[in-house]
């Protein structure tokens, strides 16, 4: 679709047909031979070995490597969902080599590499017959022993996850500090893979984090030098907007022509120290909702069949790792996070400082800007993203407060900041017309470098709605107090007056009469 100043903009709607027809355009291309490679690497971070898996698909011949706008090959970093690992995202991580070209890492969150098996299948179910439960491998060789966790039910968030069952790190063990300490291995393990396999001087990177990887992919594109935009497909935002949409949908959700359950959520607050384990419930929590939404109330007449789909699903799923500690950066827990930093800086023996240091590279106490440094914090929790993201969607009624340069919403060349909560993504739609370039060009989601091209160069940011929101509350509750204060001063002053004048049997100060009166009649109720 072109627009009026002769570039290219998504359509605001695409047909079912449409998506279709591209789908088999796309699928009918020819396949560029291509040959996939593990990477399994160690890395020391926090004065802890951790061991990553990652895979790498690839053109054989590596002059098929399309180039970007920027004149630099163009490779893709794919992070997986909560429940999976890099398998997850297999299929789109060769689709994207085979049919364009592309050079691509699907990672692996740290601890969900099964080192132990060529195939890479973990074995038996998450809840083992004798009560231990599946734990993560984050160093090849050593194990979480069932003497490390309790293991916990918790019924809290039933109407919406069934009962829950948690491995709780028990404290001063291995997991204990394994739990503390992963944030960081995932931030300095991802950089490391992409500074392996995408060379800063030669490869531009796009990134894709479906669902729990989305936080993280933006939390990296202010890390990785190299990255150049975010493909925003099945994507979750910065940590902290995220708590925002489920303070606003709440823990069930809202399926469109029905009625939200529950009107007003609450954040998160799951501890650092524990480990969901999933189980068929998980995919039942997903299948309701999608039941409902294309069937309607009677779909609930099918139950038992639909029990069945979701228990034949599970013996399918059950083989990828299932358990999930990443809540607490997906859902910027600050107070768990800055918790887990503290346990981290007691075992290091580290000073003030030093654990003050920390706790702001894991809860984000720097502020996100597009000069931020790389290693200043974990985004999880920061209070600004840097988007710079080259389409539009339908803006569901709200805007994201901001300044850019003196403007409010608008960019000096244009662009105009929106937050929409059907694709859960901050989004910029440039008008700028010297920013037509390719579609490897058109996308742009927290960029924390400098552009050299046209005016991206200069300093954006957009503020969080939500602490903008709580801000300005905090002040108009200043405001009223201080108003009570001087008024409860001013009514006391002109009672001492009023009294000094009786006792000294003076006549009220002209003005005052009605004053004196309202005391005198206070004394007598007194006394009554």
């Amino acid at each position: 679709m072109i627009n009026a100043n002769g570039g290219w903009q998504p359509p605001e709607f695409v047909s079912r047909d449409r998506c279709i027809k591209d789908t088999e355009e796309i699928l009918g291309m020819p396949d560029v031979p291509i040959r996939s490679t593990e990477d399994i690497f160690r890395i020391s971070t926090l004065g802890m070995d951790w061991d990553l898996g990652m895979v790498v698909h690839e053109p054989v011949d590596s002059s098929k490597i399309p180039t970007g706008a920027d004149g630099k090959k163009a490779g893709f970093f794919l992070l997986h969902g909560g429940s999976s690992d890099f398998k997850g995202i297999e299929r789109h991580a060769k689709l994207l080599a085979q049919k364009f070209g592309f050079r691509v890492i699907a990672g692996t969150f740290p601890g969900r590499f099964y080192f132990p098996d060529p195939s890479r299948d973990w074995p038996d179910d998450t809840i083992h017959s004798d009560g231990t439960v599946r734990t993560p491998i984050w160093k090849q060789g050593e194990l979480i022993t069932p003497d490390q966790y309790d293991v916990v039910k918790d019924p809290s968030k039933r109407n919406r996850y069934g009962t829950r069952t948690l491995a709780r790190a028990k404290p001063e063990t291995n997991f204990w500090y394994r739990m503390a300490a992963w944030p960081a291995a995932f931030e300095e393990g991802m950089i490391e893979a992409c500074r392996r396999h995408f060379p800063e001087k030669e490869f531009s990177v796009y990134g894709q984090g479906h669902s729990t990887g989305g936080p993280f992919v933006c939390m990296l594109s202010q890390r990785i030098p190299n990255m150049a935009g975010v493909c925003a497909t099945e994507h979750s935002p910065f940590g902290y907007l995220c708590c925002d949409r489920d303070k606003w949908g709440g823990d069930m959700g809202k399926i469109t022509g029905y009625e939200r359950v529950e009107k007003r959520g609450k954040g998160r607050t799951d501890p650092f120290n524990e480990l969901y384990i999933r189980t068929w419930r998980d995919l039942a929590r997903y299948q309701g909702p999608e039941a409902l939404g294309q069937e309607g109330p009677t779909a609930l007449m099918r139950l038992p069949a639909i029990m069945e789909d979701i228990l034949d699903a599970w013996e399918k799923a059950k083989n990828r790792p299932q358990f999930k500690a990443e809540y607490v950066v997906t859902h910027a827990i600050t107070d768990s996070l800055a918790e887990a930093a503290r346990v981290s800086a007691g075992r290091l023996k580290m000073n003030r400082d030093e654990t003050e240091a920390l706790v702001n590279r894991f809860i984000g106490g720097c502020e996100c800007s597009a000069h931020a440094s790389r290693d200043s914090y974990i985004s999880a929790g920061s209070e600004r993203a840097v988007a710079q993201v080259e389409y539009s969607t339908r803006v569901l009624n709200r805007e994201i407060p901001m300044r850019v340069d003196g403007q409010r919403g608008q960019t000096p060349h244009g662009a105009t900041f929106a937050y929409t909560r059907a694709t859960h993504d901050v989004i910029v739609h440039d008008r700028s017309p010297d920013r037509t370039g390719s579609s490897l060009d058109c996308l742009r989601l927290g960029r924390r470098r400098k552009l050299e091209q046209g005016e991206w160069g200069r300093r954006r940011r957009i503020r969080s709605l939500g602490r903008w929101r709580q801000r300005r509350d905090e002040l108009r509750r200043q405001r009223r107090i201080e108003r009570r204060w001087r008024r409860w001063r001013c009514e006391q002053s002109q009672r001492a007056r009023c009294e000094r004048s009786r006792v000294q049997g003076l006549p009220p100060r002209p003005g005052k009469r009605d004053q004196h009166e309202r005391c005198a009649r206070d004394r007598q109720r007194s006394h009554d």
